[in-house]
Order: C-alpha cells, then structure tokens, then sequence
C-alpha cells in the first residue's frame, strides 16, 4: 500500500501560499506532489541508505582476512583434530542415512529439509527411480566453501571504487529538485529561478521546494536543500554550456 505523504489539503495549502495555478492539462498538484515523495523515499530508502564503498571494501577485506586464517587453521591441523572433526562430521553422516530412510515418502525431484541434532541442516531429493540423494558438507566441502568466500570477498573489494563517506551526491534530493523544477514550471509558469543567502532559500521556487520537502520529510535541514539546489544548478548550466559548444 502506498504511503499518503501529501494530503490534499497540504497540497492546497502550498497552491494558495505560492500562488499556483489551477490546470486541466496533465495530472494535477496533488498527484504531482504526491509522486514526486514517492521517488524521494524510494531513493532515500535505497540508493542513498547504500554504505559507501570504502565501508564495504573495509567488510570484504575482514571476511577475506576470516577465512584465510580459518582455512590455514585447517590445514594445520594435527592428525587426532582432524580425526575428531571428521568423526563428528561422520556421525552426522549415519544421522543422515538413518533420517533419509525413514522420511516420508516424496515425489520425484521433491526437496525435503532435514536437521541434524547437531544443527546442521541437510536436503534430501527424491529421484524419479525411487533412488535418492542428500547434500550435505564433507570436510572438503568445508575447505572449499571457505575458499570460495575469501575468493568472492577479495574480489568485490578489488571491483568497488573508493568514495569518501558524506560526500556523495544524495540522489533522493537530486529528483525531488528535478520533480520540483518541472512543477514550478507547470503549475506557474516561471523559471525554476534558484537564489539564496547565508544557507537560506530566498526565491520563491527555492523556498517552495524547501517547505514542501519538510512537510514530508521533517528532518531534512533547509541548507542542505538548497546545497543540493546549487549542485542542480551548477550542473544544468554546464549541460547548457556544453550543448551550446561552450
């Protein structure tokens, strides 16, 4: 179910302070309003909750860590470690037996899930022959998956980019601007004119994107809104620029 960010008598309410005009052509102010919040939380609830690579780097490098240690660990292990692991691996393999043929009976290529006393989990699949087979973790199974891990870790860490951390561009800001523009544009035919002062929106379609954002999103500081309306217009005027070949 959709969140009602906007309510219409808010949306109203913004009509009559900014002198919006009413319009028949389109979809109106308040279905506006209410789909630009929509994309403004599903950004911020996505992209932008999204840890900076330096973190995830960080989090692959200790789990690559982890499991080249563990997997050192069992390769030195003396001969009565391994033989005690590997009896209570094997006892965990009678268990399994002794599970799988009294389990109910099942239908060809079924699935069914078992748990060991010892808490380990194993699948059992029925084959059309009457046969079947159970997957379960071997000693070298072990081994391998560790190996595994510590390959998949290194190399997400090696594939991401370092950014510094506060200094991304925050997306769910970027499109509620943009959805901003092109409301002030419909609804009052004016220019998305940006000015501000000492962190303060001071135009009229600058104050309208602060207010209007507040209303949904209380925490939002008014400087970083208009921060934000200073990247979108730095970047507009060089897409500008760079179309007109200057």
């Amino acid at each position: 179910m959709t969140s009602q960010y906007f309510s219409k008598k808010k949306a109203a309410e913004l009509r009559q302070q900014f002198d919006l005009k009413e319009t028949h052509q389109g979809i109106g102010l308040h279905r506006r309003l209410q789909g630009s919040a929509e994309i403004y939380f599903q950004c911020k609830n996505g992209i932008d909750a999204l840890e900076p690579n330096r973190d995830v780097r960080d989090q692959m490098e200790a789990i690559s860590n982890a499991t080249e240690r563990l997997t050192g660990l069992l390769t030195k292990l003396t001969p009565d470690a391994q033989s005690a692991l590997l009896k209570t691996i094997g006892q965990d393999e009678i268990e399994m037996v002794s599970i799988s043929i009294g389990a109910p009976e099942a239908t060809a290529y079924e699935q069914q899930r078992f748990t060991l006393s010892s808490g380990l989990e194993f699948r059992k699949t029925n084959l059309p022959d009457g046969s079947h087979m159970n997957q379960w973790y071997s000693f070298e199974d072990i081994s391998a998956s560790l190996t595994h891990l510590q390959s998949y870790a290194t190399q997400t860490g090696k594939s991401l980019s370092i950014r510094t951390p506060g200094r991304r561009q925050k997306e769910a800001l970027r499109m509620w601007i943009l959805n901003c523009a092109h409301i002030w544009r419909h609804f009052k035919d004016e220019r998305f004119s940006v000015t501000y002062h000492k962190g303060e929106a001071t135009s009229s379609a600058a104050i309208f994107c602060v207010k209007a954002l507040q209303i949904i999103d209380p925490s939002i500081l008014e400087r970083e809104v208009v921060t934000a309306m200073r990247s979108f217009v730095s970047r507009a005027k060089a897409k500008k620029s760079q179309e007109m070949g200057g």
